[in-house]
């Protein structure tokens, strides 16, 4: 069983990291082509590791808030 934070599929589709992200899919091709977040290549098909992408997200979020309070 897995964690409640994560979905069960350890992998998305870009469609669906986007839609379970509520980030556009273009950004997160952005982040595909440069590396920024951890994925595999299936043929032509990207498939995102979940919890790398909401680990990517957090330290991105926690990066972005530095002096906010």
């Amino acid at each position: 069983m897995m964690n409640n934070i994560f979905p069960e599929k350890p992998f998305a589709t870009v469609k669906e990291a986007a839609k379970l992200t509520n980030i556009s899919e273009h950004q997160i091709r952005l982040w595909l082509k440069s590396k920024q977040i951890s994925h595999i290549t299936c043929g032509n098909k990207y498939m995102i590791n979940v919890g790398g992408l909401f680990q990517f997200l957090d330290k991105a979020s926690a990066q972005n808030c530095r002096g906010c309070q």
